[in-house]
């Protein structure tokens, strides 16, 4: 979360319902207990973080969000390799983020 703090700092993750989305998940991996499931759902985190403000959070829908990480450019990257497809794939695994976009009213 420092990452996520200093990005806030420098006005680089300003937007409330992208700060909601990252802070509510958060704390529910805090809830968690240790398990393998744990390192895909840190790594969702950063890449929300990474996403800051350029996340699809104005999606209508989860589906969307998901999607969203698909069909464009969410998360800026100097190298051929998509951190986009990466969290796109994630998701797929991961009942937490799906959690969190219904509570940010993202069904």
């Amino acid at each position: 979360m420092y990452v996520y703090r200093e990005r806030c700092e420098n006005a680089r993750i300003t937007e409330p319902k992208a700060r909601a989305i990252i802070e509510n998940y958060c704390s529910k991996i805090q809830a968690q207990d240790a398990s393998a499931k744990l390192l895909n759902s840190l790594m969702i985190l950063k890449l929300l973080i990474a996403s800051g403000d350029d996340m699809p959070y104005d999606a209508s829908s989860a589906e969307e969000f998901q999607k969203m990480y698909r069909s464009w450019g969410v998360i800026y990257s100097r190298s051929l390799g998509s951190h986009d497809s990466i969290m796109w794939n994630l998701m797929h695994m991961d009942k937490l983020i799906w959690e969190v976009l219904k509570e940010e009213g993202i069904e």
